[in-house]
């Protein structure tokens, strides 16, 4: 069947489709290809494909219709979670009480395992995350996200700026990783003068997205003497970025939700220009080495070195982020991210031609 020609449900992030995980991933491919849908929440629809997000309800989309093709999207590494932990068993029980879910999962990872084996393909988003998947499902799919709305500004200029401004963006929930750098910050701040840009939304609820509300410039001030707080906002984002002079992405490394996290932030900030030091997880460490490039970090020490060196050295950061912008230019162009989401439908039965 040709795709044109079909009956297409999505099940998304959010229903207003302006989360990130909507904007970056299916909703930019639907858009790319003139494809149209329909946002469904009720896993008894009847479509001839659905896209179900990775935060839709599984446990009514795992018994839709066999006659249903469903393409699950899951971005996170919630199966590299031990089977027994807190999270894996509290989960379920979370999604539940929030509404996320209409049945509940005592094991939320035995639903993503079943949800995995109901879909006809699965998207991910590492190739850590395939190989597990492949024990489910052996149609699975690694596909980044588009940044196309968030990439209004590149990085001209790298002289720096006096105090010299670091710059993190993401979600609230993670900013705990700066636990692991902060006396790298403190030893290295010492010495020269810094600044710590966080971009990051004004509130956010620190349980299931939906639990305990607080102010995030608050919880921050946890891990950072004084960080200079800006909300997210699509319109700003780059602005904001390019105004600083070195990205920072640090990761709680034996933490296998932040150890198993995408380059998506990575390929963000070189999208836009900027050099960028993280943690050493898996996809940072090869998305670097793809560009020819050596700036991960695996404990304090590396990073007050990484640090020093990027801090004090202005030809180092900018042939760094030039590195960085060609790679992620042409192997992950918004033609190459097309072609990967047209497979995803092709390997369903789809046809995507014309």
């Amino acid at each position: 069947m040709r795709i044109q020609d079909a009956s297409i449900g999505y099940a998304p992030y959010s229903d207003t489709l302006d989360a990130p995980g909507d904007r970056r991933r299916f909703c930019f491919y639907a858009a790319a290809q003139g494809i149209e849908f329909e946002v469904i929440t009720q896993g008894t629809a009847r479509r001839d494909v659905v896209f179900v997000a990775g935060t839709a309800d599984i446990t009514a989309w795992v018994d839709a219709d066999p006659s249903v093709a469903i393409v699950y999207d899951i971005v996170d590494s919630y199966l590299a979670l031990p089977r027994w932990s807190v999270k894996s068993l509290g989960r379920g029980v979370a999604k539940r009480l929030s509404g996320e879910t209409s049945r509940l999962a005592l094991s939320y990872r035995k639903a993503i395992e079943a949800m995995c084996v109901r879909a006809d393909a699965v998207v991910c988003s590492t190739e850590e995350q395939r190989r597990t998947i492949l024990s489910h499902n052996d149609n699975v799919h690694v596909i980044l996200d588009h940044h196309g709305a968030e990439v209004r500004k590149h990085k001209r200029s790298y002289e720096p700026h006096h105090p010299f401004r670091l710059v993190w963006e993401g979600l609230p929930y993670t900013l705990p990783a700066f636990g692991e750098i902060s006396g790298a910050l403190e030893r290295v701040g010492a010495r020269h003068p810094l600044e710590v840009h966080i971009v990051t939304d004004a509130q956010f609820h620190r349980y299931a997205g939906r639990f305990q509300c607080q102010g995030t410039e608050r919880f921050a001030q946890r891990y950072l003497a004084r960080p200079r707080m800006h909300e997210w906002r699509v319109d700003t984002l780059a602005e904001v970025v390019t105004s600083c002079d070195l990205a920072v992405i640090p990761a709680v490394l034996d933490d296998p939700m932040f150890a198993g996290k995408p380059e998506n932030r990575l390929l963000l900030f070189w999208r836009m220009g900027m050099p960028v030091i993280a943690s050493a997880t898996p996809a940072y460490k090869r998305a670097m080495a793809a560009a020819g490039l050596d700036m991960t970090c695996g404990d304090a020490s590396s990073w007050e070195r990484m640090l020093e060196r990027y801090i004090t050295d202005r030809k180092a950061r900018e042939v760094a982020a030039r590195r960085g912008c060609a790679f992620v230019e042409v192997a992950h162009s918004e033609s190459r991210l097309v072609e990967q989401w047209d497979a995803v439908l092709a390997s369903v039965g789809f046809d995507v031609g014309g």
